[in-house]
């Protein structure tokens, strides 16, 4: 059977988990809907080192609180399964992990101070074209980087995650 050497988690209700087992074999899930779900892909009989994405302060303007919730209720009981399970935990950036590998920033842009309603509102939808490009581009390098793996929006980033983690010297 094969043991979980490496997983890579980001922690979204639109994310994902990815592991590298001993062999070096890959896969990767969307996140599990419920908690007991989560604790079964998390249970292993030899658990590794687990990176997960930083719990960030700004996730950027018009994100819904709703979803800063979920994603901050699945960061705190996840490191707590990670650790609960003897997983060795490492928490990573968004801007570490992205840096890493080479892939740029997502290059969002403000609207200026006095800028009015109108030109907030296009700044935001110029914002979301941004992030579906940027979105866009991290699907397809996680594809390349794992063609084994069917990258998609929700795995991408624990993919890539993963593949930061891979870089990572061995510490025994």
């Amino acid at each position: 059977m094969n043991h979980p050497l490496l997983l890579a988690i980001d922690p979204g209700a639109s994310g994902g988990l990815a592991f590298q087992h001993e062999d070096g074999a890959v896969d990767c899930v969307p996140m599990p809907e419920t908690p007991g779900d989560i604790l079964t892909c998390l249970r292993v009989e030899k658990p590794g080192t687990a990176y997960i994405e930083a719990l960030v302060k700004h996730m950027g303007a018009g994100v819904p609180a709703s979803t800063m919730a979920v994603y901050a209720s699945n960061h705190g009981f996840l490191v707590g399964a990670l650790m609960a399970l003897r997983w060795r935990v490492v928490v990573v950036t968004p801007q570490l992990w992205q840096r890493s590998l080479g892939l740029g920033i997502t290059g969002r842009l403000k609207a200026s101070p006095g800028a009015t309603a109108e030109e907030r509102k296009a700044v935001a939808r110029q914002n979301q074209e941004l992030k579906r490009a940027w979105k866009a581009k991290l699907r397809s390098e996680a594809q390349r980087l794992f063609p084994q793996c069917d990258a998609t929006l929700k795995t991408a980033d624990a993919l890539l995650i993963l593949e930061h983690a891979r870089r990572q010297p061995v510490n025994t």
